[in-house]
């Protein structure tokens, strides 16, 4: 059996091209990037519903992040 897809909450174009180049720093693990990690937002893309944002993390071998607006308020505080 296949678990449901959970609805998340997206930013909007505006918010999600507003945030591009604010800092951010992790507020927990997030796969591979301990807490207290700080990285920058650097695109949005049209993701289901609305939009997410990536995040580069400042420790260049890190691959980016992808985040809709619920994860991004849970793991993330901006810096």
């Amino acid at each position: 059996m296949q678990a449901p897809d959970i609805a998340r909450r997206r930013f909007t174009k505006e918010h999600a091209e507003a945030m591009i180049g604010r800092g951010v720093r992790s507020l927990a693990d997030i796969s591979c990037v301990p807490t207290g990690t700080r990285g920058r937002v650097v695109s949005a893309e049209e993701a289901g519903n609305g939009y997410d944002v990536s995040v580069q993390w400042e420790s260049g071998h890190l691959p980016r992040d992808w985040f809709s607006q619920d994860q991004f308020e849970q793991y993330l505080v901006e810096a």
